[in-house]
């Protein structure tokens, strides 16, 4: 009996995030994973995967002006450690990008992970990792289908400021 299961998550993002890029294996067995937070990494497979999060991202600059420089978010003490995500990204996915005027915050969907960026520290982050990752892609095997940017937005080396 095969049974398939989903998981719907949602990253709460405030402040500067520490994100890391690491490349790992050659050929058709590369990947690279983008670690955020100590709790959640996306390895990435091929470079429609890199394509899918990074653009994700980077055209959310169009929100993230939006933002606050700095807000502190309370959450609630559910444990000791956070819960662990780990993402395997192949292809494409649905990605949607929105700005919640509410809550002040800008929403980065991506399959069923949902980030909650509630500042521009922690967009800024998140914007300079996939950037990294992009740079990055080019130790994947298949071949380049995409390039990055804003539709007439000039995008800076380091986010929103």
């Amino acid at each position: 009996m095969l049974v398939a299961r989903q998981v719907i998550a949602t990253l709460i993002c405030a402040g500067e995030q520490p994100v890391t890029v690491d490349a790992q294996g050659s050929g058709r067995r590369a990947t690279l994973s983008v670690g955020f937070t100590p709790a959640s990494i996306v390895v990435l497979h091929d470079r429609l995967a890199v394509q899918t999060y990074a653009c994700a991202f980077l055209d959310a600059i169009r929100y993230a002006v939006r933002l606050p420089q700095r807000r502190a978010v309370d959450l609630p003490q559910r444990g000791i450690t956070p819960p662990h995500l780990l993402i395997h990204a192949r292809h494409t996915d649905q990605s949607c990008t929105t700005y919640d005027l509410q809550r002040r915050e800008l929403h980065v969907r991506i399959g069923y992970v949902t980030w909650a960026i509630v500042d521009r520290d922690a967009y800024n982050s998140l914007y300079q990792g996939w950037r990294a990752a992009e740079d990055m892609a080019g130790r994947l095997d298949d071949p380049p289908v995409y390039s990055s940017g804003v539709d007439g937005l000039r995008v800076g080396s380091h986010g929103v400021s």
